[in-house]
């Protein structure tokens, strides 16, 4: 990811679910990537200038993706860094 990033890549792109690294970096953290690594990511892509207010097709913020008690490390930065405080999902 690293690589990419430094190649210009844009961090805030999207796939055709609307979908951003940060999105699936949240995502991914639900299946079974250790912690460390997810959290890295997520502090990587915030640092390159992610947007987690952005939203996929469906509505949903990265944070939205973070419902597991492991992500609460993840909810906690991302909630420092988002102006939008409305989420779409909570279970």
């Amino acid at each position: 990811m690293i690589i990419a990033l430094e190649s210009g890549i844009n961090v805030n792109s999207v796939d055709r679910e609307g979908l951003t690294a940060l999105h699936k970096a949240t995502f991914t953290a639900q299946n079974g990537v250790k912690s460390e690594a997810k959290t890295g990511t997520v502090d990587l892509l915030l640092t390159r200038g992610a947007d987690p207010d952005l939203r996929s097709t469906r509505g949903h913020r990265a944070l939205d993706f973070c419902w597991n008690p492991e992500q609460e490390e993840i909810m906690r930065r991302l909630r420092q860094v988002t102006t939008d405080q409305y989420t779409t999902r909570r279970t």
